[in-house]
């Protein structure tokens, strides 16, 4: 257990934490296709496809306090520092809470975003939080993540995912060549389709790993680690599936 101590001049406040939360929303018009970037310290993320030529965000400032005075709590979010802006084809979201931050947790962003299937990419950075993909996304995702999880329900594109204490989970889709997850310490959970001889790499250094192919796939497993199971005849294949966990398990399992 380690124990951080300090001095602080603040006022200290006694009582039941009670929650309090603002609303916003921003939307940007996109006539063509676009990338998408989010940075963020602590959120919880959630992406929609709609069929609006728009990109909607919807914002739910939450402060955790035990004093509730409106002075007080107009002065909390306007700590929040939320930049949104358009240039030419990249929309850009950035979310900061620039107060004390003794729980990250009493002070956090839910954030929906709405947008159409014409994205080229999407970027996320998360400090804190988790990230779901709701619907189905054709375009490629770049995550990096500090302390959170993401999931996502299907994808059409590749994936580069980088993970400190993180978990993913991918509950179907085709994966394109040269897709990567990489993890610190964290589970991999992902069923997919492949590109027929792509390269696709899979490591955990403190985690499980559990991934689900089509019951006729033929690929070239490379696995570093513990290998439990794995339901697929080995050879040389051109499709090639790199995995690797230091500590944890490994299972290759087919679907139907």
């Amino acid at each position: 257990t380690i124990i951080f101590t300090g001095c602080s001049n603040s006022t200290q406040h006694v009582g039941i934490k009670k929650e309090s939360i603002s609303f916003d929303e921003k939307i940007f018009t996109v006539d063509t296709p676009f990338d998408l970037e989010i940075i963020s310290d602590v959120s919880n993320i959630e992406i929609f496809i709609w069929d609006e030529n728009s990109v909607k965000f919807e914002m739910i400032k939450r402060i955790k306090r035990v004093y509730n005075s409106e002075e007080d709590i107009k002065k909390e979010y306007e700590k929040f520092k939320i930049i949104t802006k358009q240039k030419e084809d990249k929309i850009y979201f950035k979310n900061e809470y620039v107060g004390s931050k003794i729980n990250p947790l009493d002070q956090s962003l839910d954030l929906k975003i709405y947008m159409p299937r014409k994205a080229k990419s999407v970027k996320i950075s998360l400090e804190l939080g988790k990230i779901v993909i709701q619907d189905d996304l054709k375009c490629d995702i770049n995550a990096n993540l500090n302390m959170a999880n993401m999931e996502i329900k299907n994808m059409e594109g590749l994936i580069n995912f980088e993970g400190d204490m993180s978990n993913i989970k991918i509950l179907g889709g085709t994966l394109y060549n040269g897709s990567k997850i990489n993890i610190n310490m964290g589970n991999i959970d992902v069923k997919f389709k492949y590109q027929e001889g792509g390269n696709y790499e899979f490591i955990t250094k403190t985690g499980n790993i559990d991934l689900y192919l089509s019951e006729n796939s033929k690929i070239n497993l490379d696995a570093e680690g513990y290998v439990q199971k794995n339901e697929f005849e080995k050879g040389n294949f051109p499709t090639k599936v790199r995995v690797k966990t230091d500590m944890g398990r490994i299972c290759i399992n087919k679907y139907s």
